[in-house]
């Protein structure tokens, strides 16, 4: 871990409570020990008096790096505040010594993670929400995910913007949206489900294609050199070895470039179900763990489970979230359960169960997120509402003390108890 760059970086302090941007005055930025793990961010003016200072990290604040002069940061007791630097080398000094701080937090975290709501850009909270279904979208839902999660609960832009990604309306219009859902008017989770669908597919594409040229990519835009009508000169023209060569390094490389867009898209996938997870919205998990909705939450981050941690895959420590909640003899109910609704708290209970017990701990930043909290509430809030619903269930009832009632008469006459009917999976 080296040591902090920034010192007696000169910047002015822009404070903003509410009715627009005003100066505190122009200090020098330095660096003190703080807490054990943590540095303090202070700028210092006339006279020693401290014009703005944090301890970092500090998952509470958010820091973007706009136009290059100017590091802003949200929220601070309820203020924004930014940093104006003269010159972009200055500004760069500060911004990298606040990586290095955030990223060394969590040594699975790299800097600019947005488990702590680092951007390398200034982005501007779009009225509403991208669409994931292209790479700009999905990427710009990254951006907007980290500033959400900079915002207090009670802002109406971070509500109204919840509000599409749990809504179970319609969501967004365009070719590339109804190619990833077939045309079907879906909603917003389900829109990124389709879109996480339709990248797995590339994946399989590739593969396959790999595995069928030995390893190797098609390449179209490769030609057959006999079509182009090559030299056939002393040099061999296109029978050469080095004909042969260079469209081998062309595969070569064209396959590694796929691999890394597939790669990074996995990557970001993986961010943006953990960025849904920390946001810690009661309607919007309740949503994502929706049974068509629920593919995509594990499938990324199965992804970040194997990236993240180092660990040994056993029975009872893996990452194969998805084969666990789709195994159809997973959810067993000899008698049965009429309504769907109660069905689908007791698969949300499960999953949430899973997450808790599989996914958090080995699944980078997540662990140190605090979601734990978060999902142990929701798990007792799920579980309530599945005894509350089950006991108002006269037919549910009716039918299992009739089986209790059954199996004990029989027990009673010598016979034992009887076989277990094969259970109706849901």
């Amino acid at each position: 871990r080296r040591s902090m760059a920034a010192a007696f970086v000169g910047a002015e302090v822009l404070v903003n409570e509410g009715a627009g941007w005003g100066s505190c005055g122009v200090g020098r930025v330095m660096w003190q020990q703080a807490d054990e793990g943590k540095q303090r961010l202070i700028v210092v003016g006339p006279a020693e008096t401290v014009l703005a200072s944090a301890d970092l990290p500090d998952k509470a604040v958010r820091f973007t790096l706009s136009a290059g002069t100017v590091l802003r940061v949200l929220p601070m007791d309820s203020a924004e505040w930014a940093l104006s630097f003269s010159s972009t080398d200055d500004a760069a000094q500060v911004w990298e010594d606040v990586n290095m701080l955030y990223g060394a937090a969590d040594g699975s975290a790299p800097p600019g993670s947005p488990m702590f709501g680092i951007g390398d850009d200034s982005f501007v909270l779009p009225a509403e929400m991208p669409n994931p279904t292209t790479d700009e979208g999905l990427e710009q839902l990254e951006a907007v995910l980290q500033l959400l999660h900079g915002m207090t609960h009670d802002d109406p832009a971070r509500a109204s913007l919840v509000e599409t990604m749990a809504s179970s309306e319609a969501f967004g219009t365009g070719g590339a949206l109804a190619h990833a859902t077939g045309g079907r008017p879906t909603d917003f989770m389900g829109t990124l489900t389709a879109a996480y669908a339709e990248h797995e597919a590339r994946i399989e594409v590739a593969a396959a294609s790999r595995a069928s040229r030995g390893g190797s990519l098609l390449l179209p835009a490769v030609e057959d050199c006999g079509a182009s009508g090559g030299n056939t000169g002393d040099g061999g023209g296109c029978a050469g070895s080095g004909a042969a060569a260079a469209k081998g390094e062309a595969e070569g490389n064209w396959e590694r470039d796929l691999a890394a867009d597939l790669e990074a898209a996995s990557g970001r996938f993986g961010r943006i179900a953990k960025l849904l997870l920390t946001l810690e919205e009661g309607s919007l998990l309740r949503r994502v763990l929706r049974d068509d909705a629920a593919p995509f939450l594990f499938g990324a981050l199965e992804y970040e489970a194997r990236v993240g941690r180092c660990h040994l895959e056993t029975r009872h420590v893996n990452t194969s979230f998805r084969a666990y909640v789709t195994d159809p003899g997973r959810f067993k109910m000899p008698v049965p359960i009429s309504s769907h609704d109660t069905v689908s708290l007791i698969h949300a209970s499960h999953r949430i169960a899973l997450l808790l017990d599989s996914v958090v701990p080995i699944a980078a930043g997540l662990a140190e997120s605090g979601v734990s909290d978060t999902l142990a509430s929701a798990l007792t809030a799920t579980s309530r509402q599945v005894v509350l619903r089950l006991q108002d269930d006269s037919a549910f009832l009716r039918d299992i003390f009739g089986c209790l009632r059954s199996a004990h008469a029989h027990a009673l006459d010598g016979g034992g108890l009887p076989a277990r009917p094969p259970p109706d999976s849901p």
